[in-house]
């Protein structure tokens, strides 16, 4: 099958008196948003169904074309536990996930997106175990005699994918998370900054750490934006005994894709400029990170899990560094104590220096560049910011190079 994201999974169902295995193959492509199943009979029906219950469940479709094929094809009778299969297959075309890997996905789908036991889920079981099949996911099940990850409802099947469509934009918030620092991110809707935003609680559980997530942050008004503002400034706000992180996001233009590698964008100059120009510069000046983020549809097989850890790890690492000081991470550190913590080595300096001359930053700017570096670093466990650590941060400092161009506003 062709496209530019495959997924396959793997389903058992109970037809005509036997068990079938069935493969529910699904894949996005570039063309007008539609959904076209085949395989199986009532097909708009099955599709009302799957697109309904991801809505109640306030989770996403992709956008594209989104091509399923059911093989071998199911009649009427079969299709009871072919709903949750063809709506996974719906959700997943546009992600990359390794969950279905060596796994059967078995369970019944309800309109409100609660998954419940397949009616013969004893009898699909019993044929497993007579073909050395061990590995499921499913609402219930025996986790002694199986391998199960066990799912109750279809979002939590979605935050359990471990979702990581985009590589580089996971890079970005294990940064952010690990040194909390606030972050801007301008991309189009298929890039997942807002599906990977809802999942970065996973990553820092049991953490003093509160998320703010802000979309199209344009459309702020400008009482709200004030009040923004003095969050930002004042460092990482406190709500309680919880510190305060902002992810910002906006689209760069109507369609969201002006700075995608396909070409797609077909806003004009003058909607682009505009569309700019409404970004609110006095906020996204004072966040630490600021990117625009590219749709990139390579695998990525970390789990949440490693990530989740690196994080940790780093902010252990600042815990001991900061211990005598008010400062709690990276993100947090004032513009007289930065050059204490953020010691550069010969060839770092050198660039940044470079760099900060070439663009004309004040030195809240390069200040940020340094804190966001010395996150880097500690991820990497370098005592010493690197070059390669300062080349990295100064990637994340995109607003500093196209607000002139754009003439974007305070």
């Amino acid at each position: 099958m062709e496209g530019e994201c495959y997924i396959n999974i793997k389903t058992l169902i109970y037809e005509n008196s036997e068990v079938k295995e069935v493969n529910v193959e699904a894949y996005i492509e570039s063309g007008k948003d539609e959904i076209l199943l085949k395989g199986t009979d009532n097909c708009e029906q099955i599709i009302r169904y799957s697109v309904n219950a991801i809505k109640n469940v306030e989770l996403k479709i992709p956008k594209g074309r989104i091509c399923i094929n059911v093989n071998p094809a199911i009649s009427a009778e079969g299709q009871t536990s072919l709903f949750l299969a063809v709506t996974a297959g719906i959700l997943f075309s546009g992600l990359q996930t390794n969950i279905f890997e060596d796994r059967y996905m078995i369970g019944e789908l309800l309109p409100a997106g609660k998954i419940k036991e397949y009616r013969y889920n004893d009898i699909v079981l019993e044929y497993g175990i007579k073909r050395g099949i061990s590995k499921y996911i499913m609402p219930c099940g025996n986790g002694t005699l199986y391998d199960i990850i066990h799912i109750k409802t279809l979002r939590e099947l979605y935050e359990k994918a471990e979702c990581r469509k985009n590589p580089g934009l996971s890079r970005i918030t294990e940064i952010a998370l690990s040194g909390m620092h606030n972050t801007f991110m301008t991309g189009s809707e298929s890039c997942g900054i807002e599906e990977t935003v809802r999942q970065l609680p996973e990553l820092i559980k049991n953490d003093d750490m509160c998320i703010l997530y802000i979309k199209d942050i344009h459309r702020v008004d400008r009482r709200k934006t004030e009040i923004l503002k003095r969050y930002i400034e004042s460092g990482i706000p406190e709500m309680g005994d919880a510190k305060l992180l902002v992810f910002a996001q906006a689209k760069p233009c109507i369609c969201g894709e002006m700075f995608e590698l396909s070409g797609k964008c077909k806003c004009n100059e003058m909607q682009k400029r505009f569309c700019m120009s409404k970004l609110p510069k006095s906020i996204i000046s004072g966040m630490d990170i600021q990117i625009s983020v590219k749709t990139n549809r390579k695998q990525y097989q970390e789990t949440a899990a490693d990530i989740a850890q690196r994080i940790k790890r780093t902010r252990q690492i600042q815990e001991i560094r900061y211990k005598k000081t008010n400062t709690k991470a990276n993100g947090m550190l004032t513009r007289n104590n930065i050059e204490r913590y953020c010691k550069t080595d010969k060839e770092a300096r050198e660039i940044y220096l470079y760099y900060t001359k070439k663009y004309k930053l004040n030195m809240t700017s390069s200040g940020k560049i340094l804190r966001v570096a010395r996150t880097i670093a500690d991820i990497s466990d370098y005592e010493i910011i690197k070059k390669e650590n300062i080349a990295e941060a100064l990637q994340y400092r995109w607003f500093d190079t196209y607000r002139e161009r754009w003439d974007i506003n305070a």
